[in-house]
Parts: structure tokens; sequence; C-alpha cells
């Protein structure tokens, strides 16, 4: 709950999505690369067939509570006409892929010098997490 609370997705519903995407995007990509958020998903992964009721419990209650609320934000904002949204749980899951993507693998597979090294880059961060979101975008514009 601690590192999830990093990127709450409480934004006002008439919030304008590139900045609350952008927000929560660059909040995540940080909180994404962490060396405990790291640590924390190499030993789940590590251990999950032996503890499938743990790793069930902080799935459900970080990553999948994560696309949940932005689904439900997605589909407001399709409501509203700010965005095209067909199935907002897709769309959900899949811009969360987009943020996860090579970067978290990358981080997975780094040393602590290579987690340092990405960490301390935070132009690069910013640019990656706005790339995300302007390719979502492009994706769901209204025309």
């Amino acid at each position: 709950d601690e590192l999830m609370s990093t990127v709450n997705l409480d934004a006002p519903h008439e919030a304008q999505p590139s900045r609350v995407l952008g927000d929560f995007a660059r909040r995540f990509v940080q909180l994404m690369v962490r060396p405990t958020s790291i640590g924390l998903l190499r030993l789940l992964a590590a251990d999950a067939h032996r503890f499938p009721d743990l790793s069930e419990a902080v799935f459900r209650s970080g990553p999948d509570r994560v696309v949940s609320d932005l689904a439900r934000y997605l589909e407001a904002q399709s409501r509203a006409g700010r965005l095209k949204i067909v199935d907002a749980r897709l769309s959900a899951e899949s811009f969360m892929g987009s943020l996860r993507g090579n970067l978290e693998i990358k981080a997975l597979f780094s040393g602590q010098r290579g987690l340092e090294e990405i960490n301390a880059d935070a132009a690069r961060l910013e640019r990656y997490s706005a790339h995300c979101v302007e390719i979502f975008l492009a994706a769901h514009a209204t025309d």
C-alpha cells in the first residue's frame, strides 16, 4: 500500500488526460525502477510458486488495483468525450504495459550499479514516461 500510494490515480475526472496521465506515468516509472520495487518484484517472482496466496494478494492490491483505477478514469474520460476508449480495462492494461516495457526488464536484469544509473538519469525517465503518454493519447484521440 505504501508503494502504491505513490501512483494513486485520485484525479478529478474533469482534469485533462494529458496532465493526469503524464503525472501518473512519471510517478509510476520512478516507482517502478526504485531498487526497493525491483527487489520486491524479483523476490515475489522467484517465490510465487511457493507462496501463491501471497503473490495473488500482492497482485490484487498493487498492479491489478492500479489497472482498475486507471480503467475507471479512462471510462470517465470516454464518457466525457475527451478520449476514444472502446475497452477501458484493456486500454489501461495496454498503457501500463507500455510504461513497464523494456525499462522494467532492463532494471530487473541490472546489477546495483546499472540500477543506480537508471535511477540517476531523471531526464531519460521523463522522456520515457512522456513518450508512453504521447503514444497512448494519439491512439485514443477523439479526432
